[in-house]
């Protein structure tokens, strides 16, 4: 056997007894694990801005995220691979904007048709007080699915109901759901109750020369999950114009019911108390 023989045949036996070699490699910043996926724009003591780019049927490599805020430019369908072998899709729609905690070592595939652009603002300060590289991966991962998943539809509610869109926002609605607001009639049930709602809310600003209300959403206070339930508590503060003059309101709290549908979590019910 020549020496090239020996060599390959050594290698073989080598990466046969050691399939550890085959992996990705650990690299957990994803700019340095991806980097045809994830460029840097800007980079200052306060915040990292990466643009993130995910084509039909390509995938990222192994990676994990710092606390940050996601503003998705092009949307698409994902689904999001854990390292404790479990995946959830994730549905992005165009300009929708989240807070996402650190995420701990995961890949993400484009499973859609359509290229999926995302906006990443890293937020240093925020890094420091949680670290993904030393999340206890089994037992964190169940929860950053469960987080992520049901909190998805409730940011994509408020992202439809602060740009007017209101067939949007109904599609994130239950086939039934219970909504408790501070105007009136106060109470919506039924398999129309978000049109019903949407429309109570129009036409009590318009009386009231109300206008331009925009909600935001702090962190979430609870996210409980019970098999295909959840139960969401998250603080609010909005702007609104009054008479024409901008008022900026704090201390609402939102709360949220949810089910699990075939493929997304759906909004059964929320109660709204303003602060």
């Amino acid at each position: 056997m020549n020496s090239i023989a020996c060599v390959l045949t050594l290698l073989s036996i080598t990466v046969l007894a050691n399939p550890v070699m085959c992996q990705e490699p650990e690299a957990s910043d994803p700019v340095l694990a991806s980097p045809h996926q994830f460029r840097v724009l800007l980079d200052n003591e306060h915040v990292r801005v990466v643009e993130y780019t995910l084509r039909p049927g390509e995938r990222d490599r192994w990676h994990t995220h710092p606390p940050k805020v996601s503003y998705v430019v092009s949307g698409g369908e994902l689904r999001i691979h854990m390292a404790d072998g479990t995946s959830f899709p994730a549905t992005e729609r165009a300009g929708s904007a989240s807070w996402m905690d650190a995420l701990p070592r995961h890949y993400a595939e484009n499973v859609g048709t359509t290229a999926v652009r995302i906006v990443l603002t890293e937020v240093k300060a925020a890094r420091k007080q949680s670290d993904p590289e030393h999340m206890h991966t089994s037992t964190s991962s169940s929860a950053v699915i469960d987080t992520l998943s049901v909190m998805k539809p409730v940011h994509e509610f408020v992202a439809s109901f602060n740009k007017g869109d209101a067939t949007t926002s109904d599609a994130g609605c239950a086939h039934v759901t219970s909504i408790v607001d501070d105007f009136p009639p106060h109470e919506w049930y039924g398999a129309d109750a978000c049109r019903m709602w949407m429309q109570s809310y129009r036409d009590y600003t318009t009386a009231h020369g109300l206008a331009d209300m925009i909600i935001t959403l702090g962190d979430p206070r609870h996210v409980d999950v019970s098999g295909d339930r959840a139960y969401v508590v998250v603080p609010a503060s909005y702007t609104i114009e009054v008479h024409g003059k901008l008022v900026h309101k704090t201390n609402s709290i939102v709360t949220f019911a949810l089910q699990k549908g075939a493929a997304t979590w759906h909004l059964t019910g929320w109660a709204w108390a303003d602060g």
